[in-house]
């Protein structure tokens, strides 16, 4: 099987696991919705907010160098065990120890909340239970079963909504969130031994731990500063500058990104290794990129834009009321995804390449402008829809840019990115067409017949926008899909 072939027929496999997840996901997120209370969302997202930080230091960035060298695993997995057993055990007791310190600094309502510092606790017990899973994943990764380590996601993310779910209803309140994540990391480790068979085997000669310290470190430093735009940096600024709204927004942040998780962890492990086996291939390795993006983005936008049309009206409907004030950040939150998503894919391309310093470089620039602008803004005001719309403008223009940049630095130029382009254009003014014609009914409007006739409209002016200007990307799309059949 050649390298696009393994790629693309991973990247189905992902597409499968990311739809089962958020099935498993949003179902979980409608009774959670109607069980617990919004300061319940609100403390859980703080918790999550210094999560953030420490997942991203989870392993050490010893997982994303074993899978940028996973031709040669026998010999790097060692080394990168080493390190990623200092880390997943480190951090936890660094987590302990400044978990009451953060619960005192965070108040709702006007108190200090000591269950922020539970839940935190919970979390770091969990987290050396992550190292079990590792080495199969890597064995994976390096023999391109990417159907294998799909469907351990998905059978992850599925048992631990189902346990939110349960701990839930059994009144557990805000801990339901965090009770069954020791559960779901052995269940982990059980289904990949299972598949997999057996850990790679070590070789007879192997490298050395100092000498993966350095790129390591470098992927390190990158994960910190993509924390700063997974939620970390929003949950943290929000819970102290305006606590009011930060449960709505959390509840709309839970909903539109389970799906983007999946995808993109997934991605990740795709895609570094495949671009990693022809990075000695400029010319392949570059049209690779190309296409990935391309793809991806004429999948991706159409698709988040769909969602959001719909998002306003389900809401509605599935809580009655209760949770109106997230359905206009969920909006925004679904315009900006797509964009997001071709960032990682990107990056992804840069990591293959071993470009560890410019990853790290891109990412904090990207991380600390995020913040910057964001603590601009809430400082002045603490009205919903302005903060909304300056977060999903952010991830969309920067993620955008910052991915072109990204395959710039890959030794794309200029003239082969700027095509690319045209995908979000073309559906922005399919989405404006739909706005125009329908009367604005989108997330403000919670009739569904209106968001439907929006749909229908943006629907049929992308489709003829994209006959029009975007025939490669759709016989691009086209050939991906017909790989499987032919098979």
């Amino acid at each position: 099987m050649s390298v696009r072939q393994s790629a693309i027929k991973g990247a189905g496999y992902a597409s499968i696991a990311a739809f089962a997840g958020r099935g498993s996901s949003f179902i979980s997120q409608i009774i959670l919705g109607w069980i617990l209370a919004e300061d319940d969302f609100a403390m859980f997202a703080i918790a999550v907010g210094v999560m953030g930080f420490t997942n991203a230091m989870s392993h050490g960035g010893a997982d994303i160098y074993m899978l940028q060298a996973s031709n040669r695993i026998e010999r790097v997995l060692p080394a990168g065990m080493k390190l990623a057993t200092i880390f997943d055990v480190g951090i936890p007791i660094v987590i302990a120890a400044v978990a009451w310190p953060i619960s005192n600094a965070y108040q709702l309502d006007g108190q200090s909340n000591h269950d922020i510092a539970y839940l935190l606790w919970i979390i770091a017990a969990s987290m050396p239970l992550r190292l079990f899973g590792l080495p199969y994943r890597m064995r994976a990764a390096a023999e391109a079963r990417f159907g294998e380590v799909s469907f351990a996601s998905f059978v992850q993310n599925f048992i631990q909504q189902v346990l939110i779910v349960t701990f839930a209803l059994c009144g557990f309140g805000v801990f339901a969130f965090v009770l069954g994540q020791p559960i779901v990391n052995l269940v982990d480790w059980f289904i990949l031994r299972k598949r997999i068979g057996q850990a790679p085997k070590t070789a007879e000669e192997y490298i050395s731990f100092q000498s993966i310290l350095k790129p390591a470190g470098l992927i390190l430093v990158s994960a910190l500063g993509i924390s700063l735009m997974v939620g970390s940096t929003e949950n943290l600024i929000l819970g102290d500058l305006a606590p009011a709204i930060l449960a709505y927004y959390f509840f709309a942040f839970r909903m539109t990104t389970a799906i983007a998780h999946v995808f993109s962890s997934s991605v990740r492990t795709i895609l570094v290794p495949s671009f990693a086996k022809i990075k000695s291939d400029p010319e392949r390795m570059q049209a690779a990129g190309i296409n990935a993006c391309r793809t991806s983005l004429f999948v991706a936008v159409p698709l988040f834009f769909f969602l959001a049309f719909m998002i306003g009206p389900i809401m509605h409907f599935i809580w009655q009321g209760k949770w109106d004030n997230a359905a206009i950040i969920a909006f925004a939150l679904l315009l900006g995804q797509p964009f997001r998503l071709v960032s990682f894919i990107n990056r992804s391309f840069l990591e293959a390449n071993g470009q560890w310093t410019a990853t790290a470089i891109l990412v904090w620039v990207d991380g600390i402008l995020f913040g910057l602008i964001l603590i601009a803004v809430a400082t002045r005001t603490q009205e919903l829809t302005i903060l909304t719309y300056t977060i999903a403008a952010y991830r969309a223009v920067a993620g955008l840019f910052l991915s072109l940049v990204s395959l710039r630095i890959g030794g794309i130029h200029v003239r082969r990115l700027l095509p690319l382009l045209a995908v979000p254009i073309i559906a922005t003014l399919a989405m404006a067409s739909a706005w125009y014609f329908s009367s604005g009914a989108l997330a403000e409007n919670i009739s569904i017949p209106n968001a439907m006739s929006s749909l229908g409209i943006f629907t049929a002016s992308y489709l003829v926008l994209s006959a029009c200007f975007l025939r490669p990307q759709l016989k691009q799309t086209l050939s991906a899909i017909n790989v499987r059949r032919k098979r």
